[in-house]
């Protein structure tokens, strides 16, 4: 059920805690948005100039009379759930405001965000804690203007639809999404060639499976040992099932090590450390994105940034399912899974992903330059 709850975990990115990549725009935007690959720019800047814009307004919308706000990039909105209507004309009696009347849509809606964010606090510290359900999703999503469930329709057993009936007090959404057997995935085998590059969303595998490289950090000891930094592979710590793992990459059947898990969590925050002290010197890491199916195979990291819009796009670059976008549909999220471990702090897409994916690097597309021959 995971392809369409792709899972963010903010900790993953451990130095930049609730922000994602920057990197140069390439064609996935363009299936995305349903546009030519010329078109990518001005609606970059469209997604731009509504993120700037979501951010004035938000601090205007008390929560009693507001149900949470989300851009459309397609028809140019930001969209703002509205309870109580007659806050309408104030809000847009602001000066603040007054240029940007025409990118505002006020939607009438039922729930506000000050109940939302009560029904979604109930559910988490009280229901899951007494139901223990395993594999769910709960998180506010504010074009729902609902807390919405969702879980697979092969994990719909007798404890999960306990938990699913005590809930129906607070009025959530409940979605069912595929079985991880859907025909709806990607198949996996039709893996492009690598090179013996590594970047982020290139294959790693480790006894418990497939998963993804997310990106390389750098510890630095201080004075007087600033001589002996290490260096890391970030990736999930669900990868793991204990410390000393050993990593290898495949290219073509061949193995490369890669390096052991020396530090991971599965629990509140999901992420593991690779120490690549003893990689395979044939393997030369990169400070970059693997951009499958692509002219260009690999996207520079340039910066971060906060993702602060529901609405806006994320897109992430995994070895199971190559890269994709999707978009932002809530933050804050929860997922609880079948051992009893509940992860905090997530961002859902739709962004297609599967098992194998885990750990893979998240970003956003911020900038590009065109050519005759290729984008970068």
């Amino acid at each position: 059920m995971k392809n369409f709850y792709f899972l963010i975990n903010l900790l993953l990115i451990i130095f930049t805690i609730q922000k994602h990549f920057i990197i140069y725009a390439q064609e996935p935007l363009a299936s995305l948005w349903g546009i030519n690959d010329t078109e990518i720019p001005r609606y970059l800047n469209i997604e731009k100039n509504l993120t700037l814009l979501d951010k004035i307004v938000k601090p205007f919308l008390n929560d009693s009379s507001f149900g949470g706000t989300w851009i459309d990039v397609k028809l140019n909105k930001v969209f703002i759930n509205t309870v109580n209507l007659s806050q309408v004309p104030i809000i847009k009696s602001l000066p603040e405001l007054k240029t940007y009347l025409d990118f505002l849509e006020f939607q009438p809606a039922n729930n506000s965000l000050e109940y939302l964010k009560y029904s979604f606090n109930q559910i988490i510290s009280i229901l899951v804690s007494e139901y223990k359900p395993h594999n769910i999703f709960i998180s506010i999503k504010p074009k729902d203007n609902n807390v919405v469930i969702a879980l697979g329709l092969d994990e719909n057993d007798e404890i999960n639809q306990k938990f699913i009936n005590a809930t129906l007090h607070y009025g959530p959404k409940i979605r069912y999404l595929p079985s991880k057997n859907s025909s709806i995935l990607r198949r996996a085998d039709d893996r492009e060639k690598i090179q013996v590059r590594l970047s982020g969303g290139d294959n790693i595998v480790g006894d418990s499976g497939l998963c993804s490289v997310g990106f390389l950090a750098r510890k630095h000891c201080g004075p007087p040992c600033i001589k002996r930094k290490k260096d890391y592979i970030v990736t999930a710590g669900h990868c793991v099932s204990s410390l000393n793992v050993r990593f290898n990459h495949f290219v073509d059947g061949d193995a490369f090590f890669v390096g052991t898990m020396v530090s991971f969590s599965k629990n509140k925050y999901d992420y593991g450390l690779i120490n690549i002290r003893k990689m395979d010197k044939r393997l030369k890491i990169r400070p970059s994105i693997r951009n499958f199916g692509s002219q260009d195979r690999e996207l520079l990291i340039t910066d971060s940034i906060p993702a602060s819009s529901h609405g806006a796009h994320l897109c992430k670059s995994g070895a199971k399912t190559k890269l994709t976008c999707g978009y932002i549909e809530s933050f804050n999220g929860v997922f609880t899974d079948i051992n009893d471990i509940i992860l905090i702090d997530l961002i859902f897409t739709n962004s297609l992903s599967n098992e194998g994916d885990s750990g893979g690097p998240v970003f956003y597309f911020f900038r590009f330059t065109f050519s005759e021959s290729s984008w970068h």
